[in-house]
């Protein structure tokens, strides 16, 4: 019951606050400030070895955690991962303020990210980091994103029945810093779909005994099924899906500034994806992708109109023209009058 306060007091106070075009500019300028701020304490963390915030503040380590002989930075965090991912998924956002000529903010907000990924020293946030640039860099194929996800869909098929072991092992391969997880990973899906019948209901707390450290939810996918069942995992997949499909509607029906936002979005959600195979959102990382989801949904859903709005009566017999060339041009005026009445923005003046 407190994951599920937590959970909707956080989302619908940030889609209070999150209402408009300008308040995702906000909000991201915001993000900048806090990830600059974050990626130079997490660059003084790693040459230090000292947490500032751990070391003035609490309520994290003092020093970083050595791996292979590299610290790894994690700020305010919960964990390096979860630093790492927050500053990796940002970038799309400020890719976006530099097209909107807030050149300071996106140079800022950029330059905490990538600082945030490197010291993290971890392959999750890089992945997640190259997922968002990658992304970015399909804009040109907009139109041909049905034959590229149809592609894909093919290809993991065809992995799949290639494969000696299930697809989700490629996994393992990966290794960008050293040292990485992929491997337990991987694990972690093959186990967690070996115990279906053990979870599929309504979760459990038992993965703990699965097997050697499957007590760690180091999957977004694996803690949404261990937390509440198919249930709540189908639903977090359809969550994904539907912010996917809003993103590409609406993207069809605005202007091409608006649609970059949008793409720029959908590449934040691609970025978190790639983020939620090596690592599970259990920190104020929330809050971040409650914002986000916020972001698309102000974004995505149809501008309403106000309550002073007056509805345009139709036009009567005895007003249309009684010739028939003119009847059509009538009709058009009808219509774009009524097209206005619907766009008009959200509390705004009638003309």
């Amino acid at each position: 019951m407190a994951l599920l306060l937590s959970v909707l007091c956080g989302y619908f106070l940030l889609r209070y606050l999150i209402q408009t075009e300008d308040d995702v500019a906000r909000a991201a300028k915001t993000l900048a400030v806090i990830a600059l701020i974050l990626g130079i304490s997490m660059v003084l963390e790693r040459r230090l070895m000292v947490n500032l915030f751990g070391t003035y503040l609490g309520g994290a380590p003092t020093g970083p955690e050595i791996r292979n002989g590299a610290a790894r930075a994690q700020a305010t965090f919960g964990h390096s991962i979860l630093a790492g991912c927050f500053g990796g998924t940002l970038v799309p956002l400020f890719v976006w303020l530099w097209a909107r000529k807030a050149r300071l903010a996106a140079v800022a907000g950029i330059a905490g990210s990538i600082m945030m990924v490197l010291t993290a020293n971890s392959s999750t946030p890089v992945l997640a980091f190259v997922a968002g640039i990658l992304g970015l860099l399909l804009w040109p194929v907009r139109r041909s994103m049905k034959a590229i996800r149809w592609a894909i869909m093919i290809l993991i098929v065809g992995l799949a029945i290639g494969m000696n072991a299930p697809v989700w092992y490629i996994i393992a391969h990966i290794n960008v810093v050293g040292g990485s997880g992929g491997y337990d990973r991987a694990f972690l899906l093959d186990t967690c779909a070996q115990h279906f019948k053990d979870w599929w209901l309504i979760g459990t707390n038992q993965n703990g005994n699965w097997g050697y450290d499957m007590w760690d939810q180091s999957d977004q996918f694996v803690a949404e099924a261990e937390i509440g069942g198919i249930v709540v995992l189908v639903c977090f997949v359809a969550i994904i899906t539907k912010c996917f499909s809003r993103l590409g509607t609406m993207r069809r029906r605005v202007r091409p500034k608006q649609q970059w936002l949008l793409w720029c979005l959908g590449s934040i959600m691609l970025a978190n994806i790639f983020a939620f195979f090596g690592v599970a959102y259990w920190d104020q990382t929330q809050v971040w992708w409650f914002a986000f989801l916020a972001m698309i949904c102000a974004m995505t859903v149809p501008p309403r109109p106000s309550a002073s709005t007056k509805p345009v009566p139709p036009a009567s017999t005895a007003e249309m023209s009684p010739d028939p060339e003119e009847a059509p041009a009538v009709s058009a005026a009808v219509l774009f009058s009524e097209l206005r009445t619907t766009v008009r923005p959200w509390g705004a003046q009638e003309l």
